[in-house]
């Protein structure tokens, strides 16, 4: 009977054992797998008693160490000192790495034909920023203006003179209407456009960006355009370079001998009155 008893004890231990060997055996796979992999682990005879029988693959094939040129590494790597093969092209060159002088991790992609990109080198430099156009000129509204002299508003800022008009010379006399005595061409100019301008203020085409002073350009109030005006008046002449509609309101003022040309013989070429 005790022999009975010591042969099922020990036959109980022996169960134990094997199944705490086998628990073991699961334990050390389980956790050894992240660190080594599951192929060092085979090749060491050491396998898990859940892995299936037909995932298992022979230790001739399992890639190990991995294939250098598929290898992706964030750590520099020297350069190889293989010989190019006979009919190998440019491409096929294998690639030079970065020197580990340079003491920066740099990602090297391996493979023919991709190479390193260039190493940066000194100091960046900012490049300058090209200067921005000029403000095309455009209609503006001066409330204030005082007649200088003819053709020259001032403004206040800045002085405009009127595009396209030449004024009478200093030394010429005019007079107003007949029977009226004679006076400065200048003067009569710039009363009849102080009468025109009075307090209503004139708009002119310019720029911000015109350093002139004064600038010439164009002005108006409302639709009116003041050097067309003073050119149909007879207090200004047309520019040689004025608009043809200037040229020919100076050709109807003197046919009518108005300003200017009160005292002149009206041109032949006019139609008849």
């Amino acid at each position: 009977m005790r022999t009975a008893v010591a042969l099922f004890c020990l036959a109980a231990v022996a169960l134990l054992a094997v199944a705490a060997s086998l628990q073991f055996f699961g334990l050390l796979h389980g956790e050894l797998t992240p660190v080594v992999g599951d192929d060092v682990l085979q090749v060491v005879g050491v396998r898990s008693p859940y892995d299936h029988a037909d995932d298992a693959a022979p230790v001739a094939d399992a890639p190990f160490p991995p294939d250098p040129e598929t290898l992706v590494t964030d750590d520099p790597v020297a350069p190889s000192t293989d010989a190019p093969q006979a009919g190998a092209t440019a491409a096929d060159a294998p690639v030079a790495a970065v020197p580990a002088s340079s003491g920066r991790a740099v990602r090297i992609i391996g493979g023919p034909g991709i190479g390193p990109g260039p190493a940066p080198g000194g100091a960046l430099e900012r490049e300058a920023v090209p200067p921005a156009p000029p403000e095309a000129a455009r209609w503006r509204r001066f409330p204030r203006v005082v007649i200088v002299e003819p053709g020259l508003l001032d403004a206040g800022k800045r002085k405009l003179r009127l595009a396209g008009i030449v004024a009478p010379e200093p030394d010429q006399s005019c007079r107003r209407a007949a029977g009226t005595p004679e006076l400065s061409c200048t003067q009569l100019s710039v009363q009849a456009l102080r009468q025109r301008v009075r307090a209503l203020g004139v708009e002119c085409q310019v720029s911000v960006d015109d350093p002139s002073d004064p600038v010439v350009a164009p002005c108006r109030i409302g639709k009116t355009d003041l050097s067309l005006w003073l050119i149909e008046q007879g207090w200004a002449h047309a520019a040689a370079d004025a608009p043809d509609a200037y040229q020919d309101a100076e050709a109807k003022a003197r046919c009518s001998r108005a300003g200017l040309w009160r005292a002149t013989e009206p041109p032949q070429d006019c139609p008849a009155p």
